[in-house]
């Protein structure tokens, strides 16, 4: 088995104070699904939209928040994009469900 290599992973960038509790889970969409945003989820009853922003670049990328929304899931456990259709996404929570959500872009 090869040794890991040194360096191969870089941080290149944070979304400091992105929920007010623990997070659970967090979603790229790909720019096949018609935009480049991450979703986030955790234990404050929330998932949080972030959209890039202007002037951002793969070393330094900025987001900022555009969608936060609170659910009646009580804690959200996972978020996920739909792979190609940017416009969707689904949540999973405490209360067992799994709701599906629009997002208008």
């Amino acid at each position: 088995m090869p040794s890991p290599r040194s360096g191969y992973l870089k941080c290149v960038g944070k979304l400091p104070g992105a929920h007010s509790s623990i997070v659970y889970s967090v979603d790229y969409a790909p720019a096949k699904a018609g935009h480049g945003r991450i979703v986030s989820c955790g234990g404050d009853n929330r998932f949080q939209i972030y959209r890039e922003a202007v002037g951002s670049t793969s070393e330094k990328p900025l987001f900022y928040l555009d969608v936060s929304n609170e659910t009646d899931h009580g804690e959200v456990n996972c978020v996920c994009w739909h792979p190609w259709d940017g416009s969707r996404l689904c949540s999973a929570g405490d209360d067992g469900s799994v709701r599906i959500w629009h997002y208008r872009l």
